[in-house]
């Protein structure tokens, strides 16, 4: 079997490029909002709850109407959560509205340089 080289230099066709930076922009209409790799802490924290509650959502097959209304919030607001527009929310209504699902879930930090280790070992 041939070794793949992993090639960290690749550079993107400019075409790509702006279809990259179009999905990227928080106020991109359609699909879920893509997290840039230099976001900040809070950033991080407010798009793991948001994968979260879609993820909880998918899971447990809730329309998007019943989860609007579990976290009494207007549709559009809540398909905001659900695409990850974090921009649209604070991290403490992203918590609150996670605490009116009742997901179980914990709050952990693992440095950068273990999660890298950790998801190699998997």
């Amino acid at each position: 079997m041939a070794k793949r080289l992993n090639n960290n230099n690749y550079q993107y066709p400019e075409r790509d490029k702006e279809i990259i930076a179009k999905i990227s922009n928080p106020n991109y209409e359609v699909g879920n909002y893509i997290l840039p790799e230099n976001a900040s802490m809070e950033d991080k924290f407010k798009y793991e709850i948001c994968q979260t509650i879609l993820k909880y959502q998918q899971e447990n097959q809730i329309f998007y109407q019943e989860i609007s209304q579990q976290i009494d919030l207007p549709f559009a607001k809540t398909m905001s959560i659900l695409k990850g527009r974090i921009n649209n929310f604070t991290l403490t209504e992203l918590v609150n509205y996670l605490e009116k699902l009742t997901i179980p879930c914990q709050v952990k930090i693992i440095p950068t340089q273990l999660k890298s280790e950790l998801i190699k070992n998997k």
